[in-house]
């Protein structure tokens, strides 16, 4: 069913241009947005639709055959999207970006960095944002505060994570298929494979931990990963939040705590917007999603690429949420 779709034009980052460049640079936080989403170019595509006004845009996917199908919709997950805090690979590349010496970054990059002391403050600053503006999440009357938050098994990321698991005190699983784009590598390394399950437990006391993909000897397959691979992760991960969305019987709230490059390409997924996102660190991006449930058996199958997308903000890292 023709329909059509949000393109917002934004600028790729210095770290975003492995994915794709864009044509403005943001500024700070979600106000930056207020000016990008007044020039949304409407573009014509073969299924799903989008409308968008302020801050809001709103796509419903829908890849069924049976377009005549009526509808009953689900409860809401509530997905807050977060970038890592600053590792110590984003102030390399920035430091080897400002002195022109980029052919150094293969081979000075880490592996698996951590986080600098400026990304520590920005965690604890993160997890003090999210405890004391509500606003950033319950907009709406729900009274929902955040009841569950995944991590990427990426050191930066888990260390980014562990504020809000100490201040807020809320359940963290560390979900490996979130990581960034590429995996765990180094041109002059051979098989890398990440934390190990016991590190993770030692470190990052009460999190769960999935023993199926946190393994003994690491989680991560090695080698580095292609950007098709990427591609079909990304997808993935949009079919279990689908499939979550779908399983609820009440409304949810969730954080995501993953990587820029691959934040950006799943945003893509969900929205079919036609450009990438250059996240920011510790930056919050809000979308809600609603999986359609059809009153036929015989679509059933296609559940899993059913789903109302509504993106409330993007890119924010002020106290409170834009307004719209």
């Amino acid at each position: 069913m023709p329909g059509s779709v949000a393109t917002i034009r934004l600028v790729s980052s210095c770290m975003d241009r492995m994915i794709r460049k864009c044509h403005m640079r943001p500024q700070n936080g979600a106000r930056w947005l207020s000016s990008s989403l007044k020039r949304i170019e409407r573009e014509r595509v073969d299924d799903g639709g989008c409308e968008a006004q302020g801050f809001r845009a709103e796509m419903k996917i829908d890849s069924s055959k049976d377009i005549k199908a009526r509808q009953k919709s689900k409860s809401i997950l509530r997905v807050l999207l977060i970038r890592h805090a600053e590792s110590v690979n984003n102030r390399l590349y920035q430091e080897l970006c400002d002195t022109g010496r980029h052919n150094y970054w293969d081979y000075d990059r880490l592996p698996d960095p951590p986080l600098t002391e400026k990304g520590w403050v920005q965690a604890e600053e993160l997890a003090m944002r999210l405890e004391r503006n509500p606003e950033l999440y319950d907009f709406d009357g729900r009274q929902l505060g955040i009841q569950r938050i995944y991590t990427s098994a990426m050191y930066r990321a888990l260390q980014t994570s562990s504020p809000m698991h100490r201040h807020m005190r809320i359940p963290t699983e560390v979900w490996p298929d979130i990581h960034e784009t590429g995996g765990i590598f180094h041109i002059n390394e051979g098989m890398l494979r990440g934390l190990t399950h016991d590190q993770v437990a030692v470190e990052f006391a009460g999190y769960e931990i999935p023993r199926g993909t946190v393994r003994d000897n690491g989680w991560w397959r090695g080698g580095a990963e292609t950007y098709e691979q990427m591609l079909a992760r990304t997808h993935s991960t949009k079919r279990r939040l689908i499939k979550m969305a779908g399983e609820l019987d009440d409304d949810m709230t969730i954080a995501m705590v993953s990587h820029g490059s691959f934040l950006s390409a799943l945003i893509r997924a969900l929205t079919q917007a036609k450009c990438s996102f250059a996240l920011l660190n510790t930056s919050i991006s809000c979308i809600d999603i609603q999986a359609m449930r059809s009153e036929y058996e015989d679509i059933d199958e296609a559940e899993g690429d059913r789903a109302r997308i509504r993106v409330h903000y993007f890119n924010c890292l002020d106290n409170g949420r834009a307004k719209t």
